[in-house]
């Protein structure tokens, strides 16, 4: 999901309504896209308008943001003072503290849909468990996986009763290159991309189905100069360094719940080429996923340093043109997820090619 443009605002609380209206529409079309949809919004735009301790969020934020500072939203996108862009526990107005612990709810209550006929759809994908009760048998499902940092998922079938016909459906993701899917180890069978697939068979206890979803990275463009960097959903940032502020003001903060500018402390200000080579580095990281130094999985990017492109006062610095002077150097850069980040340059423009 992206706005006219990169450094284009949107309220956090949209995020929030889109996931929602997102998951009804998943539920009258079966359409696939709108699941893939859902985990863009979730994965991406949510987890970037937050302070990863939950206890701070923008009210506007966007895909291209070196500047989450007091002074960065003002007009016409807000007014000197009401620190929009700051990372904050709460606003001037209420509707975005009000609607960001809603996000998370919105796309877990779709994680799991049912069909006709007793059919069980795993439509969105993380660690959860599924309950129902089938012709007098208890089923349970366990969902194992670290998507969406890895493309495995495994679900184990508990049954406390005789087998029973269960028509079990799983999502191939739009972005996935080919899909994988096994039931009890047998022979794997393929499956192409953006739709549902489902396996019809009497599920008895123990059973294993194992679904592997292709993650290699790729780029995509957004428009003849830019382009963005994903591997599965994920859609990925430079990792910057930043410089952090805690602030005081009208909004009531506290120590236990402070308010932050954030600026760039490293640079930023890179081009890619035609077509960068991508490396994906695993970090060995467990627990909590979502800051840039506990992420599982970062991407070094082949790119160029563009020295003209600088940041000018307050407001994020817009694309370069078409002429771009470049660094001669090519250089490998560290990219994370969007949303580890609070800072970020995420769509990049394209520059010549490394040599």
């Amino acid at each position: 999901m992206f706005p006219k443009h990169a450094e284009a605002l949107h309220e956090t609380c949209d995020i929030s309504d889109f996931i929602w209206s997102y998951g009804y529409m998943l539920m009258a079309t079966g359409d696939v896209k709108w699941a893939d949809k859902m985990e863009s919004a979730v994965y991406n735009a949510a987890l970037g308008a937050i302070n990863k301790d939950f206890k701070a969020l923008q009210y506007f934020s966007s895909p291209n943001q070196l500047l989450a500072t007091e002074k960065s939203s003002m007009a016409p996108y807000g007014e000197e003072g009401l620190s929009r862009q700051a990372y904050r526990p709460g606003f001037d107005v209420e509707c975005c503290s009000g609607n960001v612990h809603r996000m998370f709810p919105n796309y877990i209550s779709r994680m799991w849909m049912n069909g006709d006929e007793h059919e069980i759809v795993a439509a969105l994908y993380g660690p959860s468990e599924y309950r129902t009760e089938i012709n007098g048998t208890n089923v349970c499902i366990t969902e194992d996986t670290s998507y969406p940092f890895s493309g495995k998922i495994t679900f184990r079938f508990a049954l406390d009763g005789a087998p029973v016909k269960i028509p079990f459906t799983v999502r191939i993701p739009s972005w996935a290159v080919n899909a994988k899917l096994t039931v009890n180890a047998e022979q794997p069978k393929e499956y192409h991309a953006g739709g549902f697939s489902t396996i019809e068979r009497r599920f008895k206890d123990g059973d294993v189905v194992e679904l592997d979803i292709d993650m290699k990275p790729r780029t995509e463009k957004r428009a003849d100069t830019e382009m963005n960097v994903y591997m599965g959903p994920l859609l990925y940032s430079v990792n910057i360094d930043e410089n952090v502020e805690i602030i005081k003001d009208q909004f009531k903060t506290s120590v236990a719940f402070p308010a932050y500018n954030v600026t760039p402390a490293s640079k930023w200000n890179f081009g890619l080429p035609e077509n960068p080579e991508i490396t994906v580095v695993s970090t060995g990281k467990n627990g909590f996923p979502w800051t840039p130094d506990s992420t599982p999985v970062k991407l070094k990017v082949t790119a160029f340093e563009i020295p003209e492109w600088r940041l000018l006062g307050n407001t994020t610095p817009g694309l370069p043109g078409e002429k771009i002077q470049v660094s001669s150097k090519c250089e490998e850069i560290e990219m994370v997820p969007s949303g580890c980040t609070r800072i970020r340059m995420t769509t990049l423009p394209i520059v010549e090619s490394c040599k």
